[in-house]
């Protein structure tokens, strides 16, 4: 089925506006390490050299001028990129972990720096409340002098794990532990009492796995 003439919604990554019901190889992508798919139709992936690439619908809630969380500037007329980009901005930095928000990604190097690009309107980028075309490290975290090996990424809330096990959230109030909105990254609250080892997140919920494997939502 194809959405030609329609509203673009969905974007494979092969090139084109077709719907497909079965996989399609993106041809144009190869070793590839790590992905990440998001709300909004926005896909990523990661290849073994740690080039970060996006793609899919350029529109937030039918807004062309609004920043769409794909790291690079794209002509305000423009619909969709229906094949994978590179991340330009990041071409000095080896990417390993990628996460999608509702209408924000982030990004985390090799050095357990994070990044944030897209639209700020609960928080969710971390830097305050502005948005960000392209990707820019998060100084709050920076500060921190922490290394994150882990970040996760709800509708409109994120989260980002140290090596040490703490985790850190902001965004939109409850999903990020703290009750409040938070444009700023804060300690989750310590009441888990235990070093994290895993962390995800989706819509409203945030999910974490400790270093004796029991989960906590």
């Amino acid at each position: 089925m194809s959405t030609r003439g329609a509203a673009v919604l969905t974007a494979p990554g092969h090139g084109d506006e077709d719907d497909r019901a079965v996989p399609s190889r993106i041809e144009s992508l190869s070793r590839i390490e790590r992905i990440a798919a998001g709300p909004g139709w926005k896909s990523a992936a990661v290849d073994v050299a740690g080039r970060l690439f996006t793609w899919g619908a350029a529109q937030f809630e039918g807004r062309l001028d609004i920043p769409n969380g794909f790291g690079y500037a794209m002509d305000q007329t423009t619909e969709c990129q229906p094949t994978p980009k590179r991340v330009d901005a990041l071409s000095q930095d080896r990417v390993v972990g990628v996460a999608f928000g509702d209408s924000f990604t982030l990004a985390m190097t090799d050095d357990g720096t994070v990044f944030s690009f897209g639209c700020s309107r609960y928080g969710e980028l971390g830097h305050g409340s502005l948005n960000r075309e392209l990707p820019r490290q998060i100084e709050a975290l920076l500060q921190m002098g922490q290394r994150f090996v882990g970040v996760a990424a709800g509708e409109r809330h994120a989260l980002a794990l140290t090596k040490e096990g703490g985790l850190y959230g902001w965004g939109d109030r409850d999903a990020n532990s703290h009750g409040r909105q938070e444009s700023t990254p804060c300690r989750v609250a310590a009441r888990i009492g235990q070093r994290i080892k895993l962390v995800d997140a989706q819509a409203g919920a945030s999910c974490a796995v400790t270093e004796k494997s029991e989960l906590f939502t």
